[in-house]
C-alpha cells in the first residue's frame, strides 16, 4: 500500500474506481456464462463435430436449448 500512497490520492481513487468497474463487469460475465451454459456447451459440441457454424445453425441450437420453436431470424422475419 505504501506504493499507492506515494502515487497520490487522485491516482489511488482512479485505481479504486477502475477496480470496481472491472469487478462488476467480471461478475456480470460470470452471470451470463452461467445462465447460457447449456447453449455454450451445445455450440462447443457442434463445433467439435463440424469446426464451423453459420448463424442459422447457432440460431437453431439456441432455439432448441431455450425450448423455442422458432429461430431468432424466423421471429424477426415475421410480418408485423
Amino acid at each position: 500500500m505504501a506504493l499507492m500512497s506515494r502515487r497520490g490520492p487522485l491516482l489511488e481513487k482512479i485505481d479504486i474506481a477502475v477496480r470496481e468497474i472491472v469487478d462488476k463487469v467480471y461478475a456480470k460475465t460470470l452471470e451470463i456464462l452461467a445462465r447460457e451454459k447449456k447453449l455454450l456447451e451445445a455450440w462447443a459440441q457442434r463445433l467439435l463435430e463440424k469446426e464451423t457454424l453459420a448463424e442459422p445453425e447457432l440460431d437453431e441450437l439456441k432455439a432448441r436449448i431455450n425450448g423455442v420453436g422458432q429461430t431468432q431470424n424466423e421471429v424477426l422475419a415475421r410480418p408485423t
